[in-house]
C-alpha cells in the first residue's frame, strides 16, 4: 500500500508567515472506511512513526487493514511540515490551529469520497497533548485515541525554576515561552540518545522496531516540549475535553500511574483505559501493539453509537 502525500496550507497562523504547511499521508482500505484516524506523533519523531517499517510495527496499515482511513500528519514544525522563522513562536495554541486547519482540509477531502465518516484524532505523547489542546480550542473530532498520554508532565527532567510553574497552568503557560529559551536557546534541538533509549525504547522492544524508530527521529521543538514537561500544564484542556476518550499507556510508561490519567478528562462522557503490559513509551515496538491496534479498531469503529 503506497499512501498518498499531501501538504496543506495552514493560512496566516503566525503574522507574517503565510506560506506555511503541515505535510500530510493518506492510507485508505480497500472497502468503506468506519472511521477516520488523525494521528499526530510525538516529540522527535515525524509522522512516519505511525509507519513503521518494521513487520507488524505500522499502525496506518495495520487499521486500514482493518476498514479504518487513516491521516498521518506533521505537526506545524516537525518533520517535513514548514518551519517558521521563528520557531519559539510555535506555542500549544498556534500548533493546535494550524493542525485544525489542516485536519479540517483532510477531513473534507475524506467526505466526499467516503461521506459521515467519524473524526477521531489519534495522539502519540507530545503529539496526544496537542491533540488534546486541539480538540478543546476547535473541536476537530468525534473521539480522541491517546498514547503515552497524560498531564503530569516530568518532575524529574525540570529545573527548580521550572519546577516552580508545576500545577500552575495559567502562570505557566505565561512564561513558557521564556522558559523555553532559557532552557535550550534553540527552537529545535536532538533528543539525546540516553534519553531516547530510556523513555521510548525501554527493554523487551523488537529491535526491528527500535531501528525502524530511529529511521523516524526528527528534531524536538522545543516550547511545546517544555509544555509536556511542566505538570499540570495541559490540564485545563484536557478537562475541557468531552468527547470520548481511548487512552493506551505502557505498564512501563512514563505517564505515571495508568488508573490516574482517566481522571484528567472530568467532562469525557466516555473514557476507555487499556494498559499494555511489560510496555514502554514507544508502544508500537513492543510485542503489545499488535493486540492494542485491534482494540483501538474495536473502539473507533464504535465511534459513531459512542457520539450518539
Amino acid at each position: 500500500m503506497k499512501p498518498e502525500a499531501r501538504r496543506i496550507g495552514v493560512g496566516e497562523v503566525l503574522p507574517g508567515e503565510r506560506g506555511l504547511e503541515v505535510a500530510a499521508d493518506l492510507f485508505l482500505p480497500d472497502g468503506m472506511p468506519s472511521a477516520a484516524l488523525f494521528c499526530f506523533p510525538g516529540g522527535g519523531l515525524h509522522r512516519g512513526y505511525f509507519d513503521l517499517a518494521a513487520e507488524g510495527r505500522s499502525f496506518a496499515r495495520a487499521l486500514t487493514a482493518r476498514g479504518l482511513a487513516v491521516v498521518t500528519i506533521d505537526s506545524l514544525g516537525w518533520g517535513e511540515s514548514s518551519r517558521p522563522r521563528d520557531g519559539f513562536a510555535l506555542v500549544p495554541e498556534v500548533i493546535a490551529a494550524a493542525n485544525a486547519r489542516a485536519v479540517e482540509v483532510l477531513a473534507g477531502e475524506l467526505e466526499q469520497r467516503c461521506p459521515g465518516l467519524p473524526r477521531i484524532g489519534v495522539g502519540h505523547s507530545l503529539g496526544g497533548l496537542l491533540a488534546i489542546v486541539q480538540q478543546a480550542e476547535h473541536e476537530s473530532f468525534d473521539a480522541l485515541v491517546l498514547l503515552g498520554v497524560a498531564t503530569g508532565g516530568l518532575r524529574s527532567m525540570l529545573s527548580d525554576e521550572e519546577l516552580g510553574y508545576a500545577d500552575r497552568p495559567e502562570q505557566a503557560r505565561a512564561e513558557l515561552v521564556r522558559l523555553a529559551r532559557k532552557r535550550s536557546g534553540e527552537a529545535w534541538f536532538e533528543l539525546p540518545a540516553v534519553a531516547r533509549a530510556g523513555a521510548i525504547f525501554g527493554f523487551d522492544a523488537d529491535p526491528a522496531a527500535l531501528a525502524a524508530m530511529r529511521r523516524v527521529a526528527c528534531d524536538v521543538v522545543s516550547v511545546p516540549a517544555l509544555f509536556s514537561m511542566l505538570p499540570g500544564s495541559s490540564a485545563p484542556w484536557a478537562a475541557r475535553v468531552r468527547v470520548p476518550v481511548f487512552l493506551g499507556i505502557g505498564e512501563r510508561d512514563i505517564t505515571g500511574p495508568p488508573h490516574e490519567v482517566v481522571a484528567s478528562f472530568p467532562t469525557s462522557r466516555d473514557v476507555t483505559l487499556h494498559v499494555l503490559p511489560g510496555t514502554g513509551h514507544g508502544h508500537f515496538a513492543f510485542p503489545t501493539c499488535e493486540r492494542l491496534f485491534e482494540r483501538i479498531a474495536a473502539w473507533s469503529g464504535d465511534v459513531r453509537q459512542k457520539v450518539k
